[in-house]
């Protein structure tokens, strides 16, 4: 077994280490103090259509803040919800970059960074299930039932059936008689 003090130090450098400040070529040298400009994308509009009927949304490349990737922390993921926003409305984006000016689908875009799980069609809400009509499903004034207010289960008797809603009459716990107003559908006849 071995322990965490006894594990090479990963990373760290010891006296006895070359300090040369020498990079492998095969890697990408990030700036640690933050000197790189981020990446992501911040609408000029919400949207408009073009004289030949195409929607676009226009995005402005950089927000001005510096960091030691492609994004500030969080920015990747306004870059996401802006493509997925651009998706759904079906919107041709444009990306204007200094004096670039990028023409293409939000697809296209999250694909290019790996993205395109995310960039999907919204699910079809599920059809809700006919539910039939709130009535007194049998009630007549006198009946007993059982019901709920709050917590507590009460028994009361039926004094009014009024489609949806039926009045009840009921004792609280001190013996006083109450009446309440209860949804039909709450209502279980003893």
């Amino acid at each position: 077994m071995v322990y965490w003090f006894q594990r090479p130090n990963r990373g760290r450098r010891h006296k006895e280490q070359d300090m040369s400040t020498e990079t492998p070529t095969n890697k990408i040298k990030r700036s640690k103090t933050g000197n790189n400009p981020c990446r992501c994308i911040i609408p000029l509009h919400d949207g408009e259509w073009t004289e030949d009927g195409a929607f676009i949304m226009e995005f402005q490349v950089g927000c001005g803040a510096t960091c030691s990737h492609e994004f500030a922390q969080g920015h990747d993921a306004k870059y996401k919800s802006e493509l997925i926003r651009a998706f759904r409305a079906g919107a041709t984006v444009v990306l204007l970059d200094g004096d670039f000016r990028i023409e293409t689908d939000s697809m296209t875009l999250a694909a290019a960074r790996g993205w395109e799980r995310f960039i999907t069609p919204g699910k079809p809400k599920a059809e809700k299930k006919a539910k039939a009509p709130k009535t007194s499903a049998g009630l007549q004034v006198g009946d007993a039932v059982e019901f709920k207010i709050g917590r507590w289960t009460k028994r009361g008797l039926v004094r009014h059936c009024d489609g949806p809603d039926t009045t009840v009459e009921y004792e609280d716990a001190k013996g006083n008689a109450q009446v309440a107003v209860v949804a039909t559908d709450k209502l279980v006849a003893l």
